[in-house]
């Protein structure tokens, strides 16, 4: 599983954007790299998660082990300004297994249709995101 992630904009939003089979190793590759563009920032970040083109979903066992991984780093504080992570995915087992995992971790979670959904209740949200914002993202709708 390869994975676009880049800043929406710049230190406040950013989009996770995995793509093909989902496997242990994938995830943890595309964690690391989300927590090294996380360090050093202390305002909240908000995560997207734009799973529109995946097409697999976690294996129980997969699924385990990144629970593992994701309670290990929060009892560590790592991810800790993370203030809303938004998943863009019309899969309906995907919204439930992943807001059951967000929950039990005791993290923000709430699944969109689109990222233009996404970025209004976000904006709606935090009056310090840019008004424009959907103007200037280079986002595929």
């Amino acid at each position: 599983m390869t994975a676009q992630i880049y800043w929406l904009v710049d230190k406040r939003i950013l989009l996770l954007k995995p793509m093909g089979e989902i496997t242990e190793a994938a995830i943890q590759d595309n964690f690391a790299r989300v927590q090294s563009m996380l360090e050093g920032i202390e305002s909240s970040v908000y995560l997207i998660v734009d799973s529109t083109e995946q097409h697999t979903v976690l294996s129980p066992s997969v699924a385990k082990k990144l629970a593992g991984v994701l309670r290990e780093n929060m009892r560590a504080g790592i991810g800790d300004n993370v203030a809303w992570t938004i998943l863009i995915t019309n899969n309906v087992l995907m919204r439930f297994v992943t807001s059951l995992l967000v929950q039990w971790l005791g993290s923000k979670m709430r699944a969109f249709d689109s990222i233009q959904e996404a970025l209004q209740f976000l904006m709606e949200r935090d009056i310090t995101l840019p008004s424009d914002i959907k103007t200037h993202i280079n986002i595929n709708p």
